[in-house]
């Protein structure tokens, strides 16, 4: 019985960790992604007028970054399920 109580014991620590980790990486993932639109709308801001001859137009600009910042952003969140999936 004794024996029992002290692997259980033993089990808990190495799970209590994991908890921890999977939860700090959950916490990430609203900090990244504002953080890249935040990157991508200063992206946008700065280089709009030294970029607008090589994409005809800023609305054309702004959409390509757009679709650069979902990728990333899908990109990111794929990767930390797999984090989560894999621990």
């Amino acid at each position: 019985m004794i024996e029992k109580h002290q692997e259980i014991d033993n089990l808990k620590d190495p799970q209590f960790e994991l908890k921890g980790e999977i939860s700090n990486l959950k916490s990430r993932i609203p900090k990244f992604i504002i953080g890249f639109l935040f990157a991508t709308v200063l992206a946008i801001y700065f280089l709009e007028s030294s970029l607008y001859h090589f994409f005809r137009n800023g609305m054309n600009f702004v959409k390509i970054s757009f679709v650069v910042f979902i990728i990333v952003s899908l990109l990111f969140l794929y990767m930390n399920s797999r984090k989560v999936l894999k621990k």
